[in-house]
């Protein structure tokens, strides 16, 4: 099994498209994820109820590809603060900790038309935030986020960006609680108890994490997270062989490092590329990574 994360870019939103495949024995094989995280279109933050005709205007392309069915299968809401969601703060862009453009709503949009919706906790700016959310209650974050998967009907990705000093512990209870409330689901039929973390584009990122995570959470033989999603690299790769020399680190490890990196099952992981230029970087992608049976369906639309 190989995997493949596209990136598609522009002035309003970020939409990143995922691929995780069920098989690499064959091109044919059906797609098991093909996502999108989304950005709304204010940068991430979600801070605004969205009039559903413009939304749909915006993202109608995500509900049908032009011929009724969906260009991807998944949706993952970027991003939600987790110190706000540990203190279930409400403010003006708020109510109990989550965005209020993160509602019913949205979540219907996509769910009624057969695509999973997630929400991501975290991102690059919110580092500080889970760093004190963990070191203060990361018990009650966990239970928190279960509560918001149940009500919404949404599964959880974490986006925990500490390359130094992460607090592993913490991240352990975190998913503790989570999984108390929400066990791991082998079905994917439980939309909320579908729960992710985002890892380097390699493994010279996020090491520690990385090492955790590989080790203790996303074994195929005992999984607590359902996979992982390899990050964009801090410069796009120029082409499909350097993306899949990232990825390749996964599925080999790094039995070099002190203590090491054990090897990823690709079946456990999906990759990233980020793309200002949109369709031009999918169909290039499209041809040259063939051998990681990729087969891109969707273009990028306003």
């Amino acid at each position: 099994m190989k995997s493949l994360l596209l990136a598609l870019t522009n002035k309003r939103f970020l939409v990143l498209l995922t691929l995780l495949f069920i098989s690499a024995t064959a091109l044919a094989t059906p797609l098991q994820i093909y996502g999108a995280w989304h950005c709304s279109n204010d940068a991430c933050t979600w801070g605004t109820v969205r009039d559903m005709a413009d939304f749909d205007v915006k993202n109608h392309w995500m509900i049908d590809r032009g011929d009724g069915v969906p260009s991807v299968n998944l949706v993952v809401l970027s991003f939600v603060n987790p110190l706000k969601l540990l203190n279930k703060t409400n403010d003006a862009q708020t109510v109990n900790g989550v965005p209020i453009g993160m509602n019913s709503q949205v979540v219907s949009y996509f769910t009624s038309h057969n695509v999973r919706v997630m929400l991501s906790i975290g991102g690059i700016t919110f580092v500080n935030d889970w760093d004190t959310a963990l070191s203060t209650n990361p018990t009650q974050l966990g239970l928190n986020a279960a509560a918001v998967a149940k009500s919404l009907g949404v599964g959880i990705e974490i986006d925990y960006e500490e390359n130094t000093s992460p607090n592993l512990t913490g991240m352990q209870s975190f998913i503790t609680a989570y999984r108390s409330q929400l066990p791991y689901d082998a079905t994917g039929v439980n939309a909320a108890a579908r729960l992710t973390i985002d890892v380097g584009a390699g493994d010279r990122f996020l090491i520690d994490l990385d090492r955790k995570a590989t080790s203790d959470w996303l074994t195929t033989a005992n999984p607590v997270v359902d996979y992982a999603n390899a990050l964009v690299p801090s410069k796009q790769p120029t082409n499909a062989s350097s993306a899949e020399g990232n990825w390749q680190e996964h599925v080999d490890g790094k039995s070099n490092f002190a203590p090491p990196i054990l090897p990823l099952a690709p079946a456990k992981f999906t990759g990233s590329l980020t793309s200002p230029a949109g369709t031009i970087l999918f169909r290039s992608v499209r041809i040259s990574v063939r051998r990681w049976k990729t087969q891109p369906e969707a273009t990028c639309k306003q």
